[in-house]
């Protein structure tokens, strides 16, 4: 179980979905994308995107309709022949709850017949937020969902991701994971990590979108290195991440 963090529009679903989709279509799993902020629909409309290599606001257009995407039509139909039934999306409409969820994924492994799998929780404080009503703080409702995570987690073997809004100081902050409102974050997760994006500049009409500059860095990891840096670029075009190769992280932004 792992918590990956970051100011808004750092890219947080996207990562998400970008580690989900590659999960099930490279290992026999199922991917269960959690969304307590935005609508199912929205979330889909994130897949589109991830799975066909185009820009998110062309997945929610017409993108059969355009001659020029019949390469990312044709990607996003071959994805979906390797995806199968392995791809969900459940809002709150669904899930309210740890316990909800848990239902869900049972179900899933029911009918899919797989047993491995990866979940993304989106976001953890939003989660918090429909299960908060009878705590007696944030906090402490908090420190609770982040254990029955966790008991989720270990009890049905998946590999569970939340994401988490931090403040902009918080993470500004290359060596420390600020996590507000929780002293659990320090030691309930398996790994934390901040995901830090570079904001993304005016586009000349026509002009593909640049690649913008990520980076994860990597707080707590009970199964390796802690302190990491990953670097990243992110295609806005394509709604991918990618790690950045050794030459282009010496590239000049404006070369």
């Amino acid at each position: 179980m792992g918590i990956v963090g970051g100011i808004a529009g750092a890219r947080k679903t996207t990562f998400l979905q970008h580690l989900g989709w590659g999960v099930v279509l490279n290992n026999d799993a199922f991917f269960a994308h959690f969304s307590f902020e935005m609508p199912p629909e929205a979330i889909d409309s994130y897949a589109v995107a991830h799975l066909a290599g185009v820009e998110k606001c062309k997945a929610l257009g017409p993108l059969f309709d355009d001659a020029e995407l019949d390469e990312q039509r044709a990607a996003l139909e071959d994805a979906l022949k390797l995806v199968g039934g392995r791809g969900h999306t459940f809002g709150v409409a669904q899930a309210k709850s740890v316990a909800d969820m848990r239902e869900i994924v049972e179900k899933l492994r029911s009918s899919t017949k797989v047993e491995r799998g990866f979940i993304a929780i989106d976001s953890i404080h939003a989660l918090t937020a429909h299960v908060a009503r009878a705590a007696r703080s944030e906090r402490s409702a908090l420190d609770a969902v982040l254990n029955d995570v966790r008991e989720f987690a270990d009890t049905l073997s998946v590999a569970v991701l939340c994401s988490a809004q931090l403040t902009k100081r918080g993470a500004e902050l290359d060596g420390d994971f600020h996590f507000a409102q929780s002293a659990g974050a320090d030691y309930t997760p398996d790994y934390t990590a901040t995901l830090v994006t570079a904001k993304e500049g005016a586009v000349r009409p026509g002009a593909a979108p640049r690649p913008l500059r990520a980076t994860l860095h990597v707080h707590k990891n009970r199964f390796g290195r802690e302190g990491a840096r990953v670097d990243l670029l992110y295609h806005p075009g394509r709604t991918r991440f990618e790690e950045a190769s050794p030459a282009l992280e010496g590239d000049d932004d404006d070369a």
